[in-house]
């Protein structure tokens, strides 16, 4: 067999410009990912419900060294992002995996199944919930955009106060108001799991943080011209 000897030095290249295009399309988000992955490292377990953030990014970074990191609704309903991380995070602590349990979710998956925080706080899940809070179902709206001449309808949602929220359960929780704040937020957040028994959620605010660069509106398809 015959390698070419280029293999290596081109799919180093690939990478680079596949990582590249990510970052350019995430707009500032490209810090909440670095970031992520930086102050989390290795040590993680990987949670991801159906959401736009994770489309954009989640199910591309962090990397991986062990097959069992990534846990990931693949059916495609939202909401179960929640229920798989107390789930995942019961699993560390009784298995002693010693990893840190992160959760990806929107502000629409996260209110479908809101009742599973009380729970996480019953089992003292020590989760940290990356809530991304755009006030509504993201991808459906971009899709609405693409196909519907922005034609909305049931895509923008009337959210709590996650806060108020959070303090009414006892929940730790975090406001990420913009892109600088990213590491120091994460890295309070790993210091209150490590310390404490049950979630920590942390609010993006996307509002505040502003679009991403290019709109994500599900699978690519062939129009009709």
């Amino acid at each position: 067999m015959k390698i070419d000897t280029q293999l290596i030095a081109n799919a180093q290249e690939a990478k680079a410009k596949a990582i590249a295009l990510m970052d350019h399309d995430l707009g500032p988000y490209h810090l909440l990912k670095d970031e992520v992955s930086r102050v989390f490292k290795q040590d993680l377990l990987w949670v991801r419900d159906i959401t736009l953030s994770n489309s954009m990014w989640g199910n591309r970074a962090p990397n991986f060294t062990k097959p069992t990191q990534g846990v990931h609704a693949l059916g495609g309903g939202i909401g179960q992002g929640l229920s798989m991380s107390i789930g995942a995070e019961v699993a560390n602590q009784t298995h002693h995996l010693k990893a840190n349990t992160l959760a990806l979710m929107g502000d629409g998956g996260f209110m479908l199944n809101l009742g599973e925080l009380a729970c996480a706080v019953q089992e003292k899940a020590n989760v940290v919930m990356l809530v991304m809070n755009d006030g509504g179902y993201g991808v459906i709206k971009n899709i609405q955009d693409d196909l519907y001449g922005s034609r909305h309808g049931y895509v923008d949602l009337v959210n709590p106060s996650f806060e108020v929220l959070c303090a009414s359960l006892g929940v730790q929780y975090l406001c990420m108001k913009d892109s600088s704040s990213c590491a120091e937020v994460l890295i309070e957040a790993q210091a209150l799991q490590k310390k404490s028994a049950g979630p920590v959620v942390i609010e993006v605010d996307m509002k505040t943080w502003g679009p991403f660069n290019t709109k994500f509106a599900g699978p690519p398809l062939k129009k009709a011209h």
